[in-house]
């Protein structure tokens, strides 16, 4: 059952986003994280946030963020006319009573018997977006859906206590073309979302516990180790390495092994093109590659310019000392 927790038309949405970003809760934008189909975020991250070890980004002045905010109401509205039925939009905070670690805040519902979630995706990526041409919905969004449809309709939709019919999912990917629209039922949805429910549970009682998942290798994770420790953390000090260690260098020294292989096949496919273009004197093959031009920044030639200008002392002065980890290959 799905009960109304904050109301927005009473209440500031940012006045009570804290305590459920540091709480036992989990929303829409959270789970593909959990569900590890989130190519940014990372279960290490969001526990360390959420028990407050670590601050959230701000991701409020980033343009992108302000311009789905913007967008929103217009790709609503004509959602809406493509539909042919009105859309709602539910300016509130819903809370699952059945699974109470669950909260959502919709995009809208639209107006019939047996509704619809609507939920709006502005974005520039190519591969969402050819995947959306073809009737396919990102992993990350399917991830958050399959959330939302755990969820009844509250005190006010059509069929209060009962689930929504799916997700209608509003693609926005360029403001001068009509968003794509692909609709998700639920019931194709059920065995995913169990297998959802199930993360989000582990999740939650980890949270409770106190546990932090292990490290992994999204950014966002290695951004938040290299944010975490500076060089004072590490003294002079050594030990011998761990059983497990020696495992997971191995594992470390395959993958890297791997690595120079995929790379050198890469860079034989990008050197036919270059040949290719150079020879027929082509800045542009459409679709496949092309040559660009731009100003560049060499530390050593300004080092040379500085000295010329007998100015090097202004290279001790600009510079700083940095730490840096390798891995023993």
């Amino acid at each position: 059952m799905s009960i109304i927790l904050h109301d927005f038309n009473k209440e500031i949405w940012q006045d009570t986003r804290s305590r459920y970003s540091l709480g036992a809760f989990l929303g829409g934008s959270e789970v593909p994280v959990v569900n590890g189909t989130s190519g940014f975020g990372a279960g290490h991250t969001l526990m360390r946030r959420k028990l407050g070890l670590e601050e959230f980004p701000d991701l409020s002045g980033k343009l992108n963020v302000q311009r789905g905010l913007s967008l929103e109401p217009i790709f609503l509205e004509e959602a809406g006319k493509i539909l042919g039925v009105p859309i709602q939009k539910p300016n509130c905070m819903l809370l699952n009573d059945d699974h109470p670690f669950m909260i959502a805040d919709f995009d809208g519902i639209t107006d019939e018997p047996e509704p619809f979630i609507i939920e709006v995706k502005t974005t520039q990526s190519r591969t969402k977006i050819e995947l959306a041409k073809k009737g396919i919905v990102a992993d990350d969004w399917l991830t958050q859906g399959d959330h939302y449809l755990h969820f009844t309709q509250w005190k006010g939709c059509p069929n209060e206590g009962q689930y929504f019919k799916g997700v209608i999912f509003v693609i926005a990917h360029h403001i001068h073309h009509a968003p794509i629209l692909i609709e998700v039922l639920r019931e194709e949805r059920l065995d995913k979302m169990g297998e959802l429910l199930t993360k989000e549970k582990e999740f939650i009682e980890m949270f409770n516990a106190g546990i932090i998942p292990e490290p992994d290798g999204l950014r966002d994770t290695t951004d938040s180790m290299n944010n975490r420790f500076s060089s004072s953390d590490y003294g002079e000090g050594e030990r011998v390495g761990t059983e497990e260690e020696h495992k997971l260098h191995d594992e470390y020294k395959a993958y890297t092994k791997q690595e120079g292989i995929i790379k050198k096949e890469k860079e034989k496919i990008r050197n036919i093109f270059k040949l290719s273009m150079g020879t027929e004197g082509k800045r542009l093959i459409r679709g496949v590659c092309y040559m660009k031009q731009g100003d560049s920044f060499k530390k050593d030639l300004l080092i040379e310019k500085l000295v010329e200008k007998n100015l090097g002392h202004l290279v001790d002065e600009s510079t700083v000392p940095y730490t840096r980890f390798n891995i023993i290959s």
